[in-house]
């Protein structure tokens, strides 16, 4: 991304900036709370790219990340580093916003699979995750990825996270929808509160 792409010169901009290195690779990873329309996923692996972009997509993000290494992508290794630079940059963001309603779900469907996504922002960390993928590999991806995945972004966020699959047996319909559901539900719990009454 070029320029100032999540428009954090503008006012009032619910946005953040992370980098992280591991002894795995090196993420560089930028969120905008309010967009949806800017997605640049660069990780190496084609099949996370598209998962991060389903995820930014039905979230209404915008997200920039790349990802370097000096040897062969561990995709679970890498999924586990970005998902901790997503959560510490989804923190960050909710740190600098108005209140945000902290919690929402979301049942999203993909072809064959149907999935449910609870978040609660405020609560402490957790994921409860359930997808019963039969490959080890969708793709070029570990379907274990997809979990790492959730368990580092949650732990980082400091958010509750359920992702549950309620059918499915196509593995890449249900990575999908894992990603989309997260999506929308993350969409709705970031949304400003405009509580007005203080309770």
């Amino acid at each position: 991304m070029t320029g100032d792409p999540m428009g954090k010169s503008n006012p009032n901009v619910r946005y953040a900036e992370i980098d992280r290195e591991s002894s795995h690779s090196r993420v560089h990873l930028v969120l905008g709370l309010d967009g949806g329309s800017r997605c640049d996923a660069a990780t190496g692996i084609a099949q996370f790219d598209g998962l991060l972009r389903d995820l930014a997509r039905y979230a209404a993000f915008d997200l920039g990340v790349t990802v370097e290494s000096d040897g062969p992508i561990d995709a679970s290794h890498m999924a586990e580093d970005v998902g901790t630079a997503m959560g510490k940059a989804l923190r960050g963001a909710v740190e600098l916003s108005d209140e945000v309603v902290g919690i929402a779900h979301a049942v999203v469907p993909n072809g064959d699979a149907l999935v449910l996504a609870a978040v609660d922002l405020r609560s402490r960390p957790f994921l409860a995750f359930e997808a019963p993928f039969s490959r080890e590999s969708v793709a070029d991806l570990a379907t274990e990825a997809v979990q790492e995945f959730f368990q580092a972004m949650s732990l980082y966020s400091g958010a509750s996270l359920h992702v549950r699959a309620l059918s499915g047996r196509n593995d890449a319909h249900l990575a999908e929808a894992c990603f989309r559901a997260a999506g929308r539900a993350l969409a709705g719990s970031t949304r400003l509160s405009g509580r007005a009454n203080g309770c």
